[in-house]
């Protein structure tokens, strides 16, 4: 202790910088078993920090808008709500994991409406399955998150977590989380609208128009019809 007061104050700022940099770098599994570091990507690294030191304001409008996509390419689901009240029961969630895996959440279970212990019923159902599909416990959110809001970006850490693993599953054939495009100038500029990907508007660039109004119920005598060149 007598040594280090004599030390200038420079060293010892530069000796703090470094341990703390060791124990980061521990923390995240780039330290070897040996003590050497791993060889990583960059993209890796931001990836790791990004699952590991998350903050909740750290909002990610990019992977926001590709969980969109994904759920509207599997369960042809949409809404006009924000992406966080869109998933804030869990029924997307869980109708998302029964897609990827049927019968991993009993649907008899699950319900809509404003029941706050349903809300959280049903996400404890969709974490217990994404649990069960092989999403690492330090990737999944508490309930709380998601049901108050509390902290988004834990909710689509774990979406986009359980995407990866669908994507290396060789028994699913459905579609898989980032197969469309999204508006990246939309993306830098965080803008997104409702619980339609970013980049949408009347027309949605990510979604066939077309299909989707064939799909629609027909319209009666004097309702607006809407035109497809």
């Amino acid at each position: 202790q007598i040594a280090q007061r004599l030390l200038p104050r420079k060293v010892l700022a530069r000796q703090r910088r470094s341990s703390g940099k060791r124990r980061l770098r521990t923390r995240l599994g780039l330290v070897t078993p040996e003590g050497g570091m791993r060889q990583l990507k960059k993209a890796d690294v931001q990836q790791k920090e990004w699952e590991d030191d998350l903050q909740p304001h750290q909002r990610d409008n990019t992977k926001e808008s590709q969980i969109l996509m994904w759920i509207w390419n599997c369960l042809e689901m949409v809404s006009c709500l924000d992406y966080e009240q869109f998933l804030k029961d869990g029924v997307a969630l869980c109708k998302l994991m029964n897609h990827v895996r049927p019968g991993l959440v009993n649907m008899e279970e699950v319900s809509s409406g404003n029941d706050f212990r349903q809300k959280r019923r049903n996400i404890e159902l969709f974490l217990r399955a994404a649990k069960a599909y092989g999403v690492e416990e330090r990737l999944l959110f508490q309930p709380e998150d998601l049901l108050f809001l509390r902290h988004v970006p834990r909710v689509t850490r774990c979406i986009y977590a359980l995407g990866k693993l669908v994507d290396q599953d060789s028994g699913y054939s459905g579609p898989k989380l980032g197969e469309e495009p999204y508006d990246p100038v939309n993306a830098a500029a965080g803008r997104r609208r409702g619980g339609m990907p970013i980049g949408d508007d009347i027309y949605v660039a990510h979604v066939n128009v077309r299909d989707v109004i064939r799909r629609l119920p027909s319209v009666t005598e004097g309702e607006d019809v809407i035109s497809v060149g």
